[in-house]
């Protein structure tokens, strides 16, 4: 019971110190004479309650950044009194008070790591290499990992002379404590009869040389740590050094086994998919990663790869399309969870897309365009899907590339005129007011008037070109955009 009353007691003082360091920095300059007069009570307080332990516990916390706060982040300074507490505690009970005190604390490795800068007994040093590296108690293991650290960085271990007698546990553990380089990897495939554990604990970033990134990439996945891989491919790309892209595919392909557990940002898959399109990787792995990643996808990064074979496969474009949309007498069912995932990749996949048929080398061909939306239609009429195929062509026709003297390519314009693509045009309407995006209403209007006027600007334009069937439903658009104008208005 007494224990536990220290412990309150500690959480107190420490919750109180936290607070007095962060109000000094932060608000004292600002406080009013009552916040001051308060504040100088609560450091009372925290002068009364202090105990001689507590100094200990509080910089052999688990949080650095908030101790880094206390000495505005200067690693220094922290080092130096951690370094005069233990010190003080091993001039007084060697290390049988280093042990004591590892129970307590939190951050035992660094209760570890710094003994390592002590002059300690050739006994006690023994101690704490050979004995505790494969303990039971994990806090020991940390104390001794902590220590070992400090003397490899040192210089003072040379790991193969230290390693005779050692387990393979604790020669892990020693060798865990070694820089990530090629020099340690070619000692963990020397000395450690199992190496399982080395690969799935080790912890890589920062590495330097192609051959590296490679070694530590094939070592990751044959292990299973795919989101480790991940974020070392990350931090390869950032550092601008080259790759194998396979092990980026194998990887990212991986990684959906180990998601729930390994955890790996959205930012760095898309920055990883953006560079394999960029590096022109193998198309058919590319488009693999892209479909299982479909829904990653956003406006700075987009699937290249399977928007490029939608715009020049038409079979492609109808296979999405039939999977996505059911047929229009086709009767609704159930779908298993598997199906149900393709259609929605599916559905997300043809309503990204952004490249016009006929515009991949960068200049519209009129012939390339005709031929593929004469072979989409006929196809989607054989599956039941006219009317879809054609909203959906609508929605990429959005992005067409501008005409010479019209704001749109005038053979496309011509296609979505014609009489029998209502489709078409209602699929164009769509994205367009989909496109604008989150709009911040001021209560004028003023944005929506903007597209309003923009709208009614290209309808006109259109009916200059006798495109009157698209014009008039630029128009309609148009006025939509003034009726939510109005609406702002009115409701604001």
């Amino acid at each position: 019971m007494l224990k536990n009353i220290k412990q309150t007691k500690f959480n107190v003082w420490e919750w109180l110190y936290k607070y007095i360091i962060r109000f000094n920095k932060y608000h004292v300059e600002n406080a009013s004479e009552i916040e001051k007069e308060n504040f100088n009570e609560l450091k009372q307080l925290l002068d009364d309650i202090y105990d001689d332990s507590f100094d200990a516990i509080h910089y052999f916390g688990k949080n650095e950044w908030d101790l880094l706060d206390e000495f505005k982040r200067e690693d220094e300074e922290l080092l130096e009194k951690r370094q005069f507490i233990v010190s003080n505690i091993y001039s007084q009970n060697k290390l049988k008070g280093i042990i004591e005190l590892a129970k307590k604390v939190e951050n035992t490795f660094a209760l570890g790591f710094t003994t390592g800068s002590l002059n300690i007994l050739a006994v006690d040093e023994k101690e704490l290499l050979f004995k505790y590296l494969d303990s039971k108690n994990k806090k020991l293991v940390e104390l001794s990992s902590g220590y070992c650290k400090n003397q490899i960085e040192a210089g003072n271990i040379i790991i193969e002379d230290e390693c005779n007698g050692l387990s393979n546990l604790a020669r892990t553990n020693l060798l865990l404590q070694c820089k990530n380089d090629i020099s340690t990897w070619n000692l963990v495939e020397k000395i450690l009869s199992n190496k399982k554990k080395y690969w799935t604990s080790c912890f890589i970033r920062f590495l330097t040389t192609e051959e590296e990134v490679n070694y530590a990439c094939n070592r990751k996945i044959r292990y299973k740590e795919y989101g480790e891989a991940i974020n070392i491919i990350y931090s390869a790309i950032m550092d601008k050094i080259k790759f194998d892209m396979n092990y980026a595919y194998s990887a990212l392909k991986g990684y959906l086994e180990v998601y729930q557990v390994q955890n790996v940002s959205q930012y760095s898959i898309q920055e990883i998919i953006k560079y394999l399109q960029n590096e022109s990787f193998d198309e058919n792995k590319l488009f693999e990663i892209e479909w299982i990643y479909i829904n990653l996808f956003d406006d700075d990064c987009r699937p290249i790869t399977i928007e490029k074979k939608v715009a020049s496969d038409s079979n492609i474009f109808i296979e999405l399309l039939c999977l996505a949309y059911k047929g229009a007498r086709e009767k609704k069912k159930e779908l298993t969870e598997k199906e149900s995932l393709i259609a929605t990749n599916a559905y997300s996949i043809i309503n990204k897309c952004k490249i016009v048929p006929g515009t991949l080398n960068g200049q519209f061909d009129k012939k390339s365009f005709k031929k593929w939306t004469a072979s989409v239609l006929k196809m989607a009429k054989l599956k039941d899907r006219t009317r879809v195929a054609k909203n959906v062509i609508g929605k990429i026709l959005f992005y067409s590339p501008e005409g010479k003297n019209l704001w749109i390519e005038p053979y496309i314009a011509s296609f979505i005129n014609d009489k029998s693509n209502e489709d078409v045009r209602e699929g164009f309407n769509t994205n367009a007011f989909n496109t604008i995006g989150v709009i911040n209403c001021d209560g004028t209007g003023s944005v929506y008037d903007g597209y309003s006027k923009k709208y009614v600007a290209r309808a006109e334009e259109l009916e200059n070109m006798q495109y009157n069937n698209f014009a008039r439903s630029v128009r309609n658009l148009s006025e939509s955009f003034k009726l939510d104008a109005e609406r702002e208005r009115e409701g604001y």
